[in-house]
Parts: C-alpha cells; sequence; structure tokens
C-alpha cells in the first residue's frame, strides 16, 4: 500500500498510514517511514527512521544495507575491497559524507535515497514486475544504481517469434539529469586532497545516479581556493560564481539517462538470453528531450523545428539565491559555514585552526529548485621553526592599482581560474619564514599543461617545457619584521593561445630548497 500511494504522488498519504503500522518483521515499520519521510522532503526525520531501523535489523541485514560498495563505481570499489571492522566504518562515513549533495540542505539526502531503495527492494521482491520475469540480482542492480523508474512505456513492436506470451515491449524511465554524487575512489583515498576540478558531477552515463528533489538539476561553479598562514591557522580565499550554470549545454538538453527496458529480459543479448549484466556494466541508455518526454530507441535526431533558442539559456542564480562555504573536518565533526550574499556570486574569507578540511561552495536558488556546487581539498600542517613556505596563488582580476597586501587583493579575487585570450590577471602571494633581510630569487611561469592536468589526482601540478614560456624574474631582499611577506604581478598575456595552463611561483633561497606554488590557469577563447 505504501508504495501504490507513493506511486501516485501521496507519499503524505503514505506517511500518514505508517503511523499506525504493525508488521512483525523488525524495523520494517521504521524503513518505511524513513522511505516515506524521504520523498517528501524530510531528510533529517527520515534519517532518524532509517537509523532506528538499522538498529532493529539483524547483522546480515545491517551490513548490507550500510555497505557502499553497492552504490561506488568501480573505482570506489577498488578502494574498498576487503576493507572491514573500524577501518571499513571510517571509509563509510566519509563516502556518505562526500556523497551528500549540498549541506546547506539539512540531513544527508543521498544516504536516505540510498537506504529508500533497499527499502523498494525489499518490498519488491515479492511483487510482479512490468518486465515479466522473476526478481534478480540484475533488477536489485538497476534500482540500486540508478533508483525506482518513474513512469513505464509500452513500446509497439514487430512479432518475431510464433510463441504465445511473449512478454510485452517495456521501457522504464528514469528521472532526467540524475548526476553521480557518489565520490569516485580516487577521492574516497584522500578526501581533503582533492585538486581543483578534479571532482565533476557525471551526468553522461553516471555509473550511480540520484536527482534530488529539492534541486534536480545542479550545475558546476567557476571558482578558485587559497590557502595562506596566520600562525598556527590557515586562511582559506575562495572566490566562485555559477558560470558554468548560465548557459544550459546540450548535457542537459538531450542528458541520457538510464532507461530499463525489456522484452523478454531487461539484459537480453538476443534469442531470450537472461544472462544477468556484468558487475561494471551499465544499463542500456535511453534520451530525453528537451521537454522531458522519452525518445525512443533508434528514433531520429530532434527535429529543428521544435527547438525553442530560449531553451539553451539559463538564467543565472535569481535575487533569492543564497551562497554558502563549508570547511567540513571530516563526518561526524561539524563543519565550519560561511555564509555569503544573494545572487550566488561573492568571495569568502575565513580564517581556522590548521587541520584537514574538504571545502564545499555552494549556491542554492530554492525559489527556482536549482543548485550550483564545488568541492576542493584544503590541508595545512604548523610551519616548523626555522623553515620557509610558499602560500596558494591567489588570481585576482586585472584592477588598475596592484593590491600591496592581502587585505587589499581578496576583494578583487577572480571567480575561477579562467581569463579570455589576450588578457591579463594579476597573481598575489605570500612567503613565510625569512629571515631580515634574507635575499631571494622569484621566477614567474606560464606553461602549458601536461596531458594529465587535470587527471594526476593528488599531485604536485607538473609542468611541460613549452618553446617560448612565459616568464618573468626578479631578485630582492626581504623587509625586517613581517611574518608574512605579500608580493603581486600583472601578468599581461597577449600571445597565449586558447587552452589550459600552469602558472608557477617559484622562489630560490640562498642555501635552502627553492619553493614553488602552482595553480591552474585556463585561457578562453
Amino acid at each position: 500500500m505504501v508504495l501504490f500511494l507513493g506511486e501516485e504522488g501521496r507519499w503524505d498519504a503514505a506517511e500518514g498510514l505508517l503511523r499506525n503500522c504493525r508488521v512483525p518483521q523488525q524495523g520494517w515499520c521504521e524503513a518505511l517511514q524513513g522511505l516515506a519521510l524521504h520523498r517528501t522532503g524530510k531528510f533529517v526525520e527520515s534519517e532518524e527512521a532509517f537509523r532506528l531501523a538499522l538498529e532493529r535489523f539483524d547483522d546480515k541485514e545491517l551490513r548490507e544495507w550500510t555497505d557502499p560498495r553497492y552504490a561506488l563505481d568501480p573505482s570506489g570499489d577498488g578502494v574498498w575491497g576487503d576493507l572491514d571492522g573500524e577501518e571499513a566504518d571510517t571509509m563509510a562515513a566519509w563516502v556518505w559524507h562526500l556523497a551528500d549533495p549540498l549541506y546547506m540542505v539539512d540531513g544527508n539526502d543521498r544516504w536516505t535515497e540510498q537506504m529508500s531503495r533497499w527499502t523498494e527492494i525489499r518490498a519488491r521482491e515479492e511483487a510482479e514486475h512490468p518486465f515479466g520475469i522473476p526478481w534478480g540480482f540484475d533488477l536489485q542492480e538497476l534500482l540500486m544504481r540508478y533508483g525506482a523508474s518513474i513512469a513505464w512505456e509500452r513500446r509497439r513492436q514487430v512479432q518475431t517469434s510464433m510463441r504465445v506470451g511473449d512478454t510485452p515491449d517495456m521501457v522504464g524511465r528514469s528521472l532526467p539529469h540524475a548526476r553521480q554524487f557518489m565520490p569516485p575512489g580516487e577521492l574516497i583515498e584522500d578526501p581533503t586532497g582533492i585538486p581543483w576540478g578534479a571532482w565533476e558531477l557525471n551526468v553522461n552515463s553516471p555509473y550511480t545516479a540520484y536527482a534530488p528533489s529539492y534541486s534536480p538539476i545542479f550545475r558546476p561553479l567557476d571558482f578558485q581556493v587559497a590557502r595562506f598562514r596566520r600562525g598556527d591557522s590557515l586562511r582559506v580565499v575562495a572566490a566562485y560564481t555559477p558560470g558554468p550554470g548560465t548557459a544550459r549545454s546540450a548535457e542537459d538538453l538531450f542528458a541520457e539517462v538510464p532507461v530499463e527496458t525489456a522484452t523478454a529480459d531487461p539484459f537480453r543479448s538476443g534469442g531470450g538470453d537472461r544472462t544477468p549484466p556484468e558487475r561494471n556494466q551499465p544499463p542500456r541508455q535511453g534520451r530525453m528531450d528537451p521537454w522531458g518526454q522519452p525518445q525512443p530507441f533508434g528514433g531520429s535526431s530532434y527535429p529543428e523545428e521544435r527547438m525553442d533558442p530560449a531553451l539553451l539559456v539559463q538564467p543565472p542564480p535569481g535575487p533569492f539565491a543564497a551562497g554558502a562555504m563549508f570547511l567540513s573536518p571530516g563526518p561526524g565533526r561539524d563543519p565550519i559555514r560561511v555564509d555569503g550574499s544573494e545572487g550566488g556570486t561573492g568571495v569568502y574569507d575565513v580564517t581556522v585552526l590548521n587541520g584537514q578540511y574538504v571545502v564545499s561552495l555552494e549556491v542554492y536558488d530554492e525559489f527556482e529548485s536549482r543548485a550550483w556546487r564545488a568541492r576542493q581539498g584544503a590541508r595545512q600542517a604548523d610551519l616548523i621553526p626555522g623553515l620557509t613556505a610558499l602560500s596558494d596563488v591567489l588570481l585576482v582580476k586585472d584592477v588598475a592599482n596592484l593590491p600591496e597586501t592581502l587585505e587589499s587583493a581578496i576583494p578583487d579575487a577572480l571567480p575561477g581560474h579562467g581569463i579570455r585570450a589576450g588578457g591579463s590577471v594579476i597573481a598575489a602571494w605570500e612567503v613565510y619564514g625569512l629571515e631580515p633581510g634574507e635575499p631571494m630569487a622569484v621566477n614567474v611561469a606560464v606553461n602549458e599543461a601536461d596531458g594529465d592536468f587535470f587527471q594526476r589526482i593528488g599531485e604536485l601540478l607538473r609542468l611541460s617545457e613549452p618553446e617560448e614560456p612565459v616568464v618573468m624574474t626578479w631578485e630582492e631582499g626581504s623587509p625586517d619584521g613581517m611574518r608574512a611577506f605579500f608580493r603581486s604581478v600583472r601578468l599581461s598575456l597577449p600571445n597565449l593561445e586558447p587552452g589550459r595552463y600552469v602558472l608557477s611561483i617559484e622562489v630560490v633561497l640562498p642555501g635552502r630548497d627553492a619553493m614553488v606554488t602552482s595553480t591552474p590557469l585556463v585561457i578562453g577563447g
């Protein structure tokens, strides 16, 4: 009855019905309550119900429901491996903490979504399936990875057999625009070391998919995050804007979404073969047209006469959009939250104790049900006395006067790492631990990024050696009595072709190892 009411969109009625739930299975009433609460957007209450259900499950079912490997892609499954005990518990906590789509929304709706999927799997095990085949691992995996179908379609087909009772050609439709919020394996291994641009929410053939009810469409942010030292503290400067989200791309208009299909079997390879898919093989994919309607397999391309140019433009966040930055030290610990200005664009400046954090920059337009997000790691240890260090590079807009302090540079921080072709940018940084009057040589270079620039997770940005790198060099002495020595330079780059580059600052001190700090620089067309 609960699922029947839900399929009619009456989850509130299902929630009311469950107040008098009486079933012999321990924890089942609470699981059904968690499902109904999740579907009505009450994620905190849903979490409470599911955790109570888990407490009442037997050990076997508890391990099965809480094991995240069923929701991980192959790389994540490989990292998970054969973990057990406390190590597995710690990893699972990090996985679900990272999978939470928006920290701005109370509760972890990706976790409650996974618990809801388990609940639906258990509820459907003895039920008839539209495919007309017995429930098995293949159907369970489809539901686990992509959620329950939101609609079904019976397709016309040519009779190819004289057999009586052939199963109708059925197609199950899933939510469009679903993203893979579950983190890939390389990010699970080192959550606080996530570099810029390494984590993009996958919409093209995601291995697992979810579309939050409060924001079915998620877009990335243009952003940059820079770290600076202040004694035993970490000063984080972050600038952001929903640049990529203002133009609705073909990625969203023609997004491939999971589609369940069946003639004799959902994974039929011909001749009625019922062999389930490989563990890492995603189901067939289908397309939705720009109006949210399913396009059958084998159909023609979208008719040009139906294309409304207005559909190609997605407006920026509205006046009620809110932004926030979270510095999360990890699961089970309260994140540090800094609220931004309305409108979805701004600069954050916050100082926290040295440590390891995941930085989450978020913009949520609750009125229009849209969201933007970017995540990156930020960590810093105390500086050992007698040693020197460099800050990150902060990219600053090409303002008239070069900033002379970090405080004067922050308001004009560039919201991202991109500039237009032929443009200029200001690079700002700090040096720490210098002796009074200590001489230093500074080298600034802009080099082409190698092919692994955005893929080599956690590694130092590597520099190639183009034929004509852009270089600026000078020598100077450090002033007396300055714990943080600030510098900024203006870089005019008229001859660089559009592409990806690495901006690096090298500081060479006599008798010490050279220090290098690097940041991505993207030249637009």
